[in-house]
């Protein structure tokens, strides 16, 4: 999975909004307002749930299964492997699934609401 997702133009993409939505947190950086903490838990929960999650979670799940030779696997040992990796694959993909999803909702939340 790594060698065809993690390139440079996918890490643009994929990391890019994290120095944006902190740009916005500088931009709206007033915290006696509501927008401000609002755009900060945005900016904390997708940098945490897609940086940190993907990192340091999810790329070392992908790299095990990158360096397994699975034709040379038995059948125990396969699913093993996939005990091993599946599990908490899905698991820290559904706290990155939900935290990128609160932040979009928060990210709208101030946007929408976000008196000029």
């Amino acid at each position: 999975m790594n060698r065809a997702i993690v390139n440079p133009l996918f890490l643009a993409v994929f990391l890019g909004p994290i120095p944006l939505l902190f740009c916005n947190v500088f931009l709206h950086r007033n915290p006696a307002t509501w927008e401000f903490w609002t755009f900060l838990l945005a900016a904390l929960l997708f940098c945490f749930g897609i940086g940190w999650v993907t990192i340091f979670r999810n790329v070392p799940l992908n790299n095990i299964l990158d360096q397994s030779v699975l034709e040379q696997l038995s059948v125990q040992d396969l699913k093993a492997l996939r005990t091993k990796f599946e599990t908490p694959w899905n698991y820290w993909h559904l706290v990155r699934t939900l935290t990128s999803s609160l932040a979009f909702a928060l990210l709208l939340m101030g946007i929408l609401f976000h008196k000029s």
